[in-house]
């Protein structure tokens, strides 16, 4: 599919593993709700996504990471452990085995053919059972009555470390029925959260290590961290404490909060002698084990070294919460949802990439710089996407999903947006500091539609000179369509001052002008889409309202008097997005213009709206039945969700998405079909072609992803039939 991903969705916070690494091939695994997301390339190339995993929130995932083996396990709150083949998404085998929320797991990984793969799975009451995968098998072990946080077993061995909620460390021996605990290590005064076994092999030789240590057989070394805010080494042959850390509180300038808020220790051991950790201000910090200072008498106090971050923008700025390492790379995820890349040579950030914690529900240009995309995201905040793919996010004063937004044509800061609990505000996105205003709180469901546009009304009390020119906005949702009259827009220092706020119900209004009866229930309830089409040089609109059976009525605004055209006949269900291919008629250009309508029904109309316009004006007259279009292009299985065309010049390709999780291109002068995009792993909630490269397209919807990918690269060129 060749996609590049450029928001993923957050991983799960504070849990025992939210991302494993498949040692033989890179490929990682993401716990993201209740589903699994595969990724290699470090987190930037989507293979796979295993939807829906399991019915409740991910606590962890296991590769097995033995040689001709693809498996993966996962646990879940829906007290399921699974095993899946990663690479084909097959479930292979599971067991509810426990009764109470698991919260670890790991593999027995002993390098044998002969030997089964076998699972140990702990749950919150101290239960850990031992499940053969093959015959299905199992044996429950009881150590303690405690709820366990972690469990790590030692390579080509049945040497098992479990951490408890406690601080208490167990050691056990679990390769017989009967459960042998070969000691307990207490040293530890808060619940467990990091256990790694010394990345050590055999064939490696660390002299200075084994002696800074006083330990011979490091394979035998065991790493843990605590919400007691300590690193610990051990010697799991002697039992002994080799070495304590007290973790670093970092002193990131930006930081936000006490270092006591959250009390929480990642760990990563990439090599031997080189040990990770971060601060609770989102610093990342590594030790050279062969080459230890402390900065005080205090043995605990050692100095840690502060990994190199990229701009401010791009660094952690809350507490980081997990650290992977992979292909000498280091992958770091904190509450601030940014998840980073940094490199293990130079000790310095190469990458920042942006989560998020909801659907992706719109993407739309600058108008003045159509490189600069704004995007709505269901985690109450909108991100903003500049060509080199730098992101910015505004969430000041937004309570609720973003559903829709539109930038104000002319003021290059001020954005308008609309929410899922239906409240329309608009922002000064430049400034982070000043808070989103609402200026209509009256829908009670989700605004699906927004956009800018001059009165279409033209009547009294919008008729004067200084408020034509006036910007107003539109809005879509309860089934009605709402103007909202700003005489003026503006920012103090503080926050947006709006005056004079008038909203007004559109097509209540437009039936009066028209002198057209309307019911009471289509006048309020019956209303879907709303898009507008500028003429060339003049203050004049086409605009067209789509409705709930399915219905297109398309109007024309011309020197401030309002008449309907027509009304479009080609959809069976309600209509849900209308798109021109271009943003201003132009009758004398010899250009194609045409308008796209998508539909509950599955299908996509384009209707030539020249021939249209010329079908109207040799009749004079309006025309109330208008069943003519230019293609119907079939092949969607469920819904459309969205409409974008490509803006290059002598472009004729049509995006659409779906509720069958694909993005079809179309060719609009054919009607041919062009290519299918499949990378998605849920719903789509809107696409949109780049404005630098016609070949390029981005995508996102409820897999909570926006993806970039490129048309010519596709295996597909329709959508699959079921």
């Amino acid at each position: 599919m060749n996609s590049e991903i450029i928001f993923l969705p957050t991983p799960n916070w504070f849990i025992s593993r939210p991302i494993d690494v498949n040692t033989n091939d890179s490929t990682l695994a993401t716990c993201a709700i209740n589903s699994i997301i595969l990724t290699n390339n470090l987190l930037t190339t989507n293979q796979s996504t295993i939807k829906d995993a399991h019915t409740k929130r991910l606590h962890c995932v296991s590769f097995y990471n033995i040689p001709n083996f693809d498996y993966l396990a996962s646990c879940s709150d829906d007290l399921d452990i699974k095993v899946w083949n990663y690479k084909t998404r097959v479930l292979i085998n599971q067991h509810k085995l426990h009764q109470n929320s698991p919260s670890c797991i790991d593999w027995i990984r002993i390098s044998d053919a002969s030997s089964d793969p076998i699972l140990l799975s702990c749950d919150i009451k101290g239960n850990i059972f031992k499940w053969n995968l093959n015959t299905g098998e199992h044996i429950r072990y009881f150590p303690e009555n405690k709820p366990i946080t972690q469990i790590k077993i030692l390579e080509n061995s049945y040497k098992t470390a479990v951490g408890y909620k406690t601080g208490t460390i167990v050691l056990l021996d679990v390769k017989s029925e009967n459960l042998t605990i070969l000691q307990k290590l207490k040293n530890h005064e808060d619940s467990i959260n990091f256990l790694l076994w010394c990345p050590f092999k055999t064939e490696e030789n660390y002299e200075e290590l084994k002696n800074e240590l006083n330990c011979d057989n490091l394979e035998h070394v065991l790493a843990s961290s605590s919400e007691d805010k300590t690193i610990r080494l051990w010697c799991t042959l002697k039992y002994v404490q080799l070495k304590f850390f007290r973790v670093p509180s970092g002193a990131t300038k930006n930081s936000k909060g006490k270092d006591n808020q959250i009390s929480y220790t990642p760990l990563c051991w990439p090599r031997p002698n080189l040990l990770l950790t971060g601060s609770f201000k989102g610093e990342l910090f590594h030790i050279d084990l062969e080459n230890l200072k402390s900065v005080s008498s205090n043995e605990s106090l050692i100095k840690w070294n502060t990994f190199m971050s990229l701009p401010d923008s791009q660094m952690h700025k809350k507490i980081i919460f997990d650290i992977i390492y992979c292909e000498d790379k280091i992958v770091t995820l904190s509450l601030d949802r940014l998840l980073n890349i940094w490199c293990l040579k130079t000790f310095k950030q190469e990458k920042s990439m942006t989560t998020l914690n909801g659907f992706v529900y719109s993407i739309t240009p600058s108008p003045i710089d159509p490189n600069y995309m704004a995007i709505a995201v269901g985690d109450s905040t909108i991100k903003f996407l500049n060509e080199k793919q730098n992101v910015k996010t505004f969430a000041n004063n937004i309570k609720s999903e973003v559903t829709q937004i539109a930038w104000h044509p002319t003021k290059e800061s001020f954005l308008a947006f609309g929410t899922k609990d239906g409240k329309i505000g608009i922002a000064d996105v430049m400034s982070t500091s000043k808070p989103a205003n609402y200026i209509y709180t009256n829908y009670n469901q989700s605004v699906y539609t927004l956009l800018w546009c001059e009165d279409l009304l033209g009547d009294e009390e919008n008729n004067n000179e200084e408020t034509s020119r006036k910007f107003n906005l539109y809005s879509v949702a309860d089934g009605k369509i709402m103007q909202h009259c700003l005489r003026s827009v503006s920012f103090s220092k503080e926050n947006l001052n709006t005056e004079n706020i008038k909203s007004l119900n559109f097509y209540k209004s437009l039936s009066k002008i028209i002198n057209e009866e309307k019911s009471e229930s289509s006048i309020d309830y019956g209303l879907t889409e709303f898009s507008v089409l500028s003429i060339k040089e003049t203050n004049d609109f086409y605009f067209c309202i789509g409705k709930f059976d399915g219905s297109i009525e398309v109007y024309k605004k011309e020197n401030r008097q309002v008449k309907k055209l027509c009304c479009l006949f080609n959809h069976q269900k309600l209509v849900t997005y209308i798109k021109w291919n271009v943003s201003t008629f132009d009758l004398n250009k010899n250009e194609p213009v045409y308008l796209a309508s998508g539909s509950n029904d599955f299908n996509v109309i384009i209707v030539d709206f020249k021939h249209l316009i010329n079908e109207v004006d040799q009749v004079e007259r309006s025309i109330n039945f208008y069943s003519k279009y230019k293609h119907k292009l079939i092949g969607h299985k469920e819904r459309i969700t969205g409409l974008n065309w490509c803006q290059s010049l002598d472009s004729n390709l049509l995006a659409s998405c779906s509720y069958d999780s694909t993005v079809q291109i179309w060719n609009a002068d054919s009607g041919d079909y062009v290519a299918n995009y499949r990378g998605h792993s849920d719903k789509l909630l809107c696409c949109l072609f780049s404005n630098d490269d016609p070949n390029v397209v981005y995508s996102g919807g409820e897999d909570y992803c926006l993806h970039k990918w490129r048309i010519d690269s596709q295996e597909f060129k329709k959508p699959p039939e079921q």
